[in-house]
């Protein structure tokens, strides 16, 4: 549903200033996330009991926030006209799926290295979590330009660079190297809020917009769930090897299949 709610900002932004919006978005994100953080965590501390009170209170935020999204101002659609995929975007929702399921390969994978590998504790969390926000904010204006004038690098540098992830989480010594990893995390984020949106809108029709967004978020979702889910049964399958030994096998697998699909966005074309 997110997809779509970008989609009532991309109509009304420039296709000249789509990185520089669409990263401000993302910046204003990055803000509520980090003080969202820092309050839970000083909030929680080490207390299991009270941990449910942040998910409540993020449920009652979300309650609060559907009125505003009913009064937006949307564009009535005729029924009766027949939806089709813009030409040429097979090749990318095909790319799509294939990258988000090489990507979700590693999702169940890094809780249980970060409790099983490197033992980490609720401090450990939330200071991955503030580098990711801080680091958000530092790279917006160099993505912004970036999706702007060099948008098929960016794609490409945005999916490549997750690579690191999985990469660090399997041979990291300690946790300060995952703490380091999370600087690349500022610059794949604003990335993938704003590039492939863009990309997704300049090469739709205004008319097939909303059936190119509503399948690139239906094939995200089977993708996503296929990789976690065959990850997960690999990785019950290889219990003979250890937990750990599994864990780091199966990551550093995700980090290559996720840079060699990375490739394929150079490829891709631009609607004239």
């Amino acid at each position: 549903m997110s997809v779509m709610g970008w989609n009532l900002i991309m109509e009304r932004v420039s296709s000249t200033s789509r990185g520089e919006i669409l990263t401000q978005y993302n910046a204003y994100a990055n803000v509520g996330g980090l003080i969202a953080t820092l309050g839970a965590g000083l909030f929680v501390g080490s207390s299991l009991q009270l941990i449910k009170v942040p998910f409540i209170l993020s449920g009652i935020i979300f309650l609060f926030a559907i009125p505003i999204i009913r009064k937006s101002d949307v564009d009535y659609e005729d029924p009766r006209r027949k939806f089709h995929l813009p030409e040429g975007m097979s090749s990318f929702l095909l790319l799509t799926t294939i990258f988000t399921f090489f990507w979700s390969f590693a999702w169940p994978l890094f809780p249980l290295a970060q409790i099983y590998i490197f033992h980490m504790d609720y401090t450990n969390i939330a200071i991955i979590a503030v580098i990711s926000g801080l680091s958000s904010l530092a790279f917006r204006r160099f993505v912004a330009r970036l999706v702007t004038k060099r948008r098929t690098t960016a794609m490409f540098l945005g999916r490549a660079l997750l690579t690191v992830f999985p990469l660090s989480y399997a041979l990291a010594p300690n946790v300060y190297y995952i703490y380091a990893s999370e600087i690349v995390a500022g610059l794949t984020n604003m990335i993938g809020t704003s590039a492939y949106l863009s990309y997704l809108y300049d090469n739709s029709s205004k008319e097939d917009m909303k059936v190119a967004l509503g399948f690139y978020a239906l094939l995200q979702g089977i993708g996503a769930l296929s990789g976690s889910v065959l990850s997960s049964f690999i990785l019950n399958q290889l219990s003979y090897l250890g937990l750990i030994s599994s864990l780091k096998l199966l990551l550093i697998t995700s980090a290559l299949l996720r840079f060699l699909t990375s490739f394929w966005y150079l490829k891709l074309k631009e609607r004239s």
